[in-house]
């Protein structure tokens, strides 16, 4: 007997929020994995859109207006910048939110045994579960469990 198991992401907007200069830039066969991976997603039934960021915080903007647009879910496709500028506009919201590593460290990725294979990535996406996580604060600036130093400026 077969279990037939749905995903978290089946018939919802989904948004990829793809930052193609995260790492060392999207090479022409991880965004064939992306395509893949975006596929993967689309064939539970889900109507995908995907936006790439063109500077610092255009992430934060795209997704203020995902949000504003009933969004279901927003995948990052970027590193630790990335995500943090999404979470900064989805938090205390309905909107879920994936990662597809890209970046350097994408270390919150990591913590979370997130594949940093892209297509490998995408797929975990499809079949995992939403949960719940806490964010932090510090002056004014949410964070997941990774602190990046800098925000602590005065």
């Amino acid at each position: 007997m077969h279990e037939t198991l749905t995903s978290p992401l089946e018939n919802k907007n989904v948004l990829f929020v793809v930052n193609p200069t995260a790492g060392n830039g999207l090479s022409k066969d991880e965004r064939k994995e992306l395509r893949t991976a975006i596929d993967f997603v689309q064939l539970s039934g889900s109507a995908v859109d995907l936006v790439e960021t063109r500077a610092p915080e255009h992430a934060t903007e795209i997704a203020q207006n995902a949000r504003l647009n009933n969004t279901d879910a927003i995948i990052v496709v970027g590193g630790d910048g990335t995500l943090n500028e999404v979470v900064q506009s989805t938090a205390n919201s309905d909107v879920a939110i994936g990662i597809i590593p890209t970046g350097l460290f994408s270390i919150w990725a990591r913590e979370m045994k997130i594949p940093t294979d892209i297509q490998q990535a995408g797929e975990s996406l499809a079949r995992s579960q939403i949960k719940t996580v806490d964010l932090g604060k510090v002056n004014n600036t949410l964070f997941l469990q990774v602190l990046i130093e800098n925000h602590l400026h005065h």
